[in-house]
Formats: structure tokens, sequence, C-alpha cells
């Protein structure tokens, strides 16, 4: 759910993770979960691009933020590659097929970021987006072409 911030349907007036997490905390609290863990579910999700979440001291934050960085691979996620077999991702990828995932995540977020100026701070949005007018490609991008997993 920590990407449901950049659906072409939100209202993308505020950074995608923001967004993401007001939408999952509404669907959890709207499916019945108690408001106290989907709290905890939003601020996983509202801080899993932030550094300050490696600080933070919230575990489920922390989670979120190196599960994305694995999955991701390369420069983001080599602190636990060996977190993950080769087999065990290869699991996962059959029945969870990446999709070029990194391409299609990154043209979201910089749809997300083109829309409205205020979703876009210093960091990852914004930066996306001068990177693709730019050069066509975000460094992000770069460096997972050649990450574990590949796109």
């Amino acid at each position: 759910m920590h990407d449901l911030g950049v659906a072409p349907d939100g209202p993308h007036q505020q950074r995608f993770e923001i967004e993401g997490a007001d939408r999952a905390a509404e669907f959890l609290v709207g499916h019945g979960i108690p408001a106290s863990d989907a709290d905890q579910v939003w601020q996983a999700i509202a801080f899993h691009t932030s550094p300050a979440s490696r600080s933070a001291g919230a575990a489920l934050c922390l989670l979120v933020r190196e599960g994305v960085a694995l999955d991701f691979g390369g420069p983001m996620g080599n602190d636990h590659a060996d977190a993950v077999t080769d087999e065990q991702a290869a699991a996962v990828h059959a029945v969870y097929p990446r999709l070029e995932m990194v391409r299609s995540l990154t043209d979201a977020i910089v749809a997300h970021a083109a829309k409205n100026p205020r979703a876009r701070p210093l960091h990852d949005p914004g930066e996306f987006l001068r990177e693709r007018e730019t050069y066509g490609r975000t460094r992000m991008e770069q460096a997972c072409v050649s990450s574990r997993w590949g796109n």
C-alpha cells in the first residue's frame, strides 16, 4: 500500500508518501482496523523515503524503508542483499512479476510531482522530475538497471 499516493486518481496535492499514507490509513480504518494500528501504518508509509526513518525508532517504518530498498536493489538495497536468496526471489517474482517496476514507479512519481509543485519538495519526486526533464532518465533508474533483479 506504500505506493497508493502515486495512483492516477489521487488528489496530487501533497508528497506522494503523505497521500499514500492517508489512503492506506483510510482503507484500514474503513475495514475495521483500530485507528492506532492504522496510524502506525500511516507513519511507516509517510516516512519510508526519509533517511530520518532509520533513527526514528519506528520498527514498521524501518521495515518498509529497508524492504523498498531491498526491492530496488543496487546502491539502495545492498545492506541486506543476503536476506533473500535467489530461490526465494524467483518464487516471489513468479507470482508477482516486476513488470518494469522501477520504470513504472518512477513514471508515476514524476507524473505526481509534475501536477503540483507542492508535491515535489527538495527530495526524490522533485529530483526525479528534474532528472527526467534534463536527462530522460533518473539516477535511480540507471542504478537499478544493474541491480540484482533488474527492472
